[in-house]
């Protein structure tokens, strides 16, 4: 059986599942920069056992590396993975370079020229969405064949059945024009998250007295929670604010409500969507969610809207009450295509196809 080594940040539960699927194929470990991500604080977690960087000198890890099939780098520019890089490029190991959908800013001559020498000594880039994979071909003209697709995927049910059950009777429940909508938020309160975005849409439904048609709950921590908080709750004190949840916790958020909103203006990937659509869930997105802009057709299968518009959004808000009935119907179409672009099984392809060569 192939063996390969896998590199990220830090442990996290979505990688784990990443883990976990490639093993049905292949030998895999793994290699952790860090021991933990300071930005999600995560208490419960079930780490899938490793190499840390920082417990190994830069020597014996490039000789461990050397030994691989095929080595994954996720991330560009720390000087760990530059090393690593260049030493299997000399080598003549194989190896790739993962990545989600950068942020748009400005980057120095330096920097660009930089990746592009990197993208030019790599087997292979493994781009996280198919926006991510458009991205690279377009700005930095790799050759198609060089980028292929290894995404994350979505969290698993616990029972499909008791799932279905609750879906059924909360379908019947809102086929009643007087029933509540029970809406759910997960994102870090930082800016890029989208939540001024939802503010000025949930002013506008609180001036139209439709605020209160929806039950909604947040969940997340940053340095805009306090911020974000206090003003929500002006419009609403029915607003639930959970700050951070552990993992079953925002499972359990997820399985019981009706509807998931992602209002991020800009999101490398975005695994919540995925969780959502796979739970029969109808999800609300902006195009700047880069995990679902290929694969949402609105008022088809989810709810798109442009990502610094309030005006769509709250247009999508007031298309959910006025179509309460066909909530769980929309979510349908949304579980058979979230099963069709990200399952366990469609996020291997690209890694038996490159084992395979």
């Amino acid at each position: 059986m192939k063996k390969i080594a896998i590199g990220v940040h830090s442990p996290a539960p979505y990688w784990n599942e990443v883990f976990q699927s490639i093993r049905g194929y292949c030998n895999v470990d793994v290699y952790y920069e860090h021991k933990f991500d300071f930005e999600k604080s995560w208490k419960v977690l079930n780490v899938d056992e490793g190499i840390y960087y920082t417990d190994e000198g830069m020597i014996n890890i490039v000789r461990r590396l050397a030994h691989y099939d095929l080595v994954i780098l996720g991330g560009w520019l720390n000087p760990r993975n530059i090393i690593i890089a260049l030493s299997l490029w000399i080598l003549r190991r194989k190896f790739a370079f993962f990545s989600d959908y950068p942020e748009h800013k400005q980057r120095s001559i330096f920097n660009i020229m930089l990746k592009k020498f990197l993208l030019s000594i790599c087997d292979y880039l493994l781009a996280a969405s198919e926006a991510t994979k458009e991205y690279y071909i377009d700005t930095y003209h790799i050759n198609p064949n060089k980028v292929r697709i290894l995404h994350y995927t979505y969290s698993p049910i616990n029972s499909e059945t008791l799932l279905e059950q609750y879906n059924i009777q909360r379908n019947i429940e809102l086929q009643n024009s007087e029933s509540i909508v029970k809406l759910f938020i997960a994102s870090r309160f930082i800016k890029r998250k989208g939540y001024e975005i939802v503010y000025d849409a949930f002013r506008k439904l609180y001036e139209n007295n439709l605020l209160d048609s929806f039950d909604v709950t947040i969940s997340g921590t940053g340095p805009l929670c306090e911020y974000y908080t206090e003003k929500f709750k002006l419009l609403s004190s029915k607003i639930q604010f959970l700050g951070w949840v552990e993992l079953d916790d925002y499972i359990n958020q997820m399985n019981s409500c009706d509807v998931y909103l992602h209002p991020s203006t800009h999101e490398p990937f975005g695994i919540p969507p995925l969780d959502a659509m796979v739970r029969g869930k109808l999800l609300v997105v902006s195009d700047g969610v880069k995990s679902t802009v290929t694969i949402i057709g609105n008022k088809e299968n989810g709810l798109l809207y442009h990502a610094v518009s309030s005006d769509e959004l709250y247009n999508c808000m007031c298309y959910i009450l006025d179509n309460k009935k066909s909530i769980y119907s929309i979510a349908k179409k949304g579980r058979l295509t979230v099963l069709k672009y990200y399952s366990p099984e469609h996020m291997v392809e690209s890694i038996k196809d490159i084992l395979k060569n």
